[in-house]
C-alpha cells in the first residue's frame, strides 16, 4: 500500500478540480529510505556507499497501466495500482556497514510523492548483492 505526500495530494487537486497547471514530473526517482518518510515528506535517505536513487522516465513503457502488471498501454482497470515494468537496481554496497532499509518513494527529483513500507526489509551489509526490485516491486495505489 502506498500513500500519498501533501505534495501529491496538493497537485492532484490543483490540476484535477482547479485546473490549474500541473508539476506533474516527467520522471520518478525512485527512493529507498532507512526511516521511512510520511506526509510531509521527511524520512532518512539510504546513503550506503555507492546508493543514488534510480530514475525512471514517466511513460506508459516504464509503468503498468492499471489493468495489469507488465502492461504498456493506456490505463483501463478499476483497481488504481501501476508498478514500474521494469527490473530497478540500486548502487553496490562495497564499504558500507549494516543499514536497514525500511521503505520506498517515488519522488520528483528528491521531493517524495508518494511513498511505502519494504515489505519485507532488508539489512545491507559491507559487499552485500546491490539491493533490487523486480518488476512490479514498487507499487502505487490510488484510492
Amino acid at each position: 500500500m502506498s500513500q500519498m505526500t501533501n505534495v501529491a495530494e496538493n497537485d492532484f487537486i490543483d490540476t484535477y478540480i482547479r485546473n490549474q497547471a500541473s508539476i506533474k514530473p516527467t520522471s520518478w526517482n525512485i527512493r529507498l529510505y532507512t526511516a521511512a518518510p510520511g506526509e510531509t515528506g521527511g524520512g532518512t535517505v539510504a546513503n550506503y556507499t555507492n546508493y543514488a536513487d534510480v530514475s525512471v522516465v514517466a511513460s506508459l513503457a516504464n509503468f503498468a497501466g492499471t489493468q495489469a502488471a507488465g502492461s504498456t498501454v493506456a490505463s483501463s482497470g478499476s483497481g488504481g495500482v501501476t508498478s514500474n515494468n521494469g527490473v530497478l537496481t540500486f548502487g553496490t554496497t562495497a564499504g558500507s556497514g549494516p543499514q536497514t532499509l525500511v521503505a520506498f518513494a517515488w519522488c520528483a527529483t528528491t521531493t517524495p510523492w508518494f511513498y511505502g513500507d519494504l515489505t519485507p526489509t532488508r539489512t545491507l551489509n559491507n559487499g552485500d548483492v546491490a539491493p533490487a526490485g523486480a518488476a512490479a516491486a514498487f507499487t502505487l495505489t490510488a484510492s
